[in-house]
């Protein structure tokens, strides 16, 4: 009878051994599927139920992205340009105004229309950003005034010092004031010239 119980015991504590584990194995497996989605809605589906058509661009849940500004004139007219900081712009035709640096300019129909524009894009070894004179002395001119550029990027706040804009866009003193006065500027990803007068 002795050895029954011992073999008993070995038992009992082989199956307690994989309770722990069984119970670790459903806890996962419960983790998973809530994880992909279950059953959404009851339809039985799991994480296959096509989403709610609430945004532009097939993203899931969140607020509906506004589609890209496509015209200068909406965003220099605006009353309020600091509510169009974060949106996406996509200008066709945004004609030179003036020429900052060879990643600047300020675009528009006139000088009280018009906004600053900031071309993102990282210098080549040995390029600089600095001034028209600096430049036309190493022979690059990126952009002239009378251009018309195609624009693609967002709409960003302006530096809150003029350091901060010299050092992001080689801004100085009287051409940080003009941009302070726009409250918003154009970060552009590409800026294509597609057209001269």
């Amino acid at each position: 009878m002795g050895k029954v119980t011992a073999t008993g015991n070995r038992r009992v504590r082989f199956r307690e051994s994989r309770v722990p584990g069984a119970l670790l194995l459903v806890l996962l497996l419960a983790a998973l599927l809530v994880a992909c989605g279950g059953n959404e809605g009851g339809n039985g589906g799991g994480g296959d139920a096509a989403a709610p058509a609430t945004t532009i661009g097939g993203g899931g849940g969140g607020m509906a992205e506004e589609p890209p500004i496509t015209e200068l004139s909406e965003i220099v007219s605006s009353s309020d340009r600091a509510a169009l900081a974060g949106r996406r712009v996509r200008i066709s035709e945004a004609d030179v105004l003036e020429v900052v640096n060879n990643r600047s300019v300020f675009v528009g129909v006139d000088e009280e229309e018009r906004l600053f524009v900031a071309v993102r894009r990282i210098p080549r070894l040995g390029e600089t950003t600095g001034g028209l004179e600096e430049q036309e002395q190493q022979g690059r001119r990126r952009f002239k005034e009378g251009q018309t550029l195609e624009l693609i990027g967002g709409i960003r706040p302006v530096p809150e010092t003029a350091d901060e804009a010299l050092r992001r866009f080689g801004l100085k003193g009287e051409e940080f004031e003009l941009l302070q006065d726009e409250q918003v500027f154009i970060r552009a990803k590409r800026a294509d010239v597609v057209g001269e007068e």
